[in-house]
C-alpha cells in the first residue's frame, strides 16, 4: 500500500483532531502509542506498515459518540470511509483499513493480519507496568469508583489478565509473556505488603 507523506500527515491531524473529544484515555498520547507499537507489530509480523499506520492513527476517532446503540469502532469504520475517501485513498485499502477500524474492540476471529495488528497494539497497553497504571486509573476515575482498594486491585489484575490471554499475533503475545512475569511479581510484592503483620 502506498500512502503518501501527505495523506498520512492528513490522517493523523484528522486524528488528532478528532480524538481531542474523548476520555482522557483514549485521547493524542493514547493514539501515538498505539501507532509505535502498531510500527513494531506490523514490521516483526510482515504486514503492510502503512496500512498498520494509518489504522491506528484512525481506531478511536469516534470513541465520543459510544453509547449503548453506538459502538465507536463502527461509527469509527463509517467516519474513516468518508474521510480517506475525501483524500484520494483507492477503494481497496480503505476497505482494508475501515474493516480493521471496525475490528479492533471484538473479540473473536480477524478476517486480517492487520486487524489483529490494531487489536494487539491496542491491547497491549493494559499490559505490563503501563497497564498497571491504565488499568487502574481507568477503573477509578471511571468504572468503580465506589470500590476500595484491594476491590480495585483484584479488578485490574483480572483486567489485565484477560488482555494477556485474548492478543491475536505471535509478536503481540511474546510481549505479553513477558510483562506476565511482571504482573506476577508486582501483585505478589503488593499482597505480601498489604498483608504484613504489623
Amino acid at each position: 500500500m502506498v500512502i503518501s507523506k501527505k495523506q498520512l500527515g492528513l490522517i493523523r491531524d484528522f486524528s488528532y483532531r478528532r480524538v481531542e473529544k474523548n476520555d482522557k484515555f483514549h485521547q493524542k498520547f493514547h493514539i501515538d502509542q498505539t501507532v509505535k507499537l502498531s510500527i513494531v507489530l506490523a514490521k516483526k509480523e510482515k504486514v503492510d506498515v502503512q496500512k498498520s499506520i494509518a489504522i491506528a492513527y484512525l481506531h478511536d476517532i469516534a470513541k465520543f459518540k459510544q453509547t449503548k446503540t453506538i459502538n465507536h469502532s463502527n461509527q469509527g469504520a463509517i467516519d474513516s470511509e468518508i474521510f480517506l475517501r475525501e483524500i484520494g485513498l483507492k477503494q481497496q485499502e480503505i476497505l482494508d483499513i475501515c474493516y480493521a477500524i471496525k475490528e479492533h474492540n471484538k473479540d473473536g476471529q480477524k478476517g486480517t493480519k492487520e486487524a489483529e495488528i490494531i487489536y494487539d497494539a491496542d491491547k497491549l497497553q493494559a499490559i505490563g507496568a503501563y497497564g498497571i497504571f491504565r488499568c487502574l486509573s481507568y477503573n477509578l476515575d471511571i468504572v468503580h469508583c465506589n470500590k476500595n482498594q484491594d476491590e480495585l486491585f483484584l479488578e485490574t489484575l483480572k483486567e489485565i489478565e484477560f488482555f494477556q490471554s485474548s492478543l491475536y499475533t505471535k509478536t503481540g503475545k511474546k510481549m505479553a509473556k513477558k510483562s506476565k512475569v511482571f504482573i506476577k511479581r508486582f501483585a505478589k510484592d503488593y499482597c505480601e505488603i498489604r498483608d504484613a503483620k504489623i
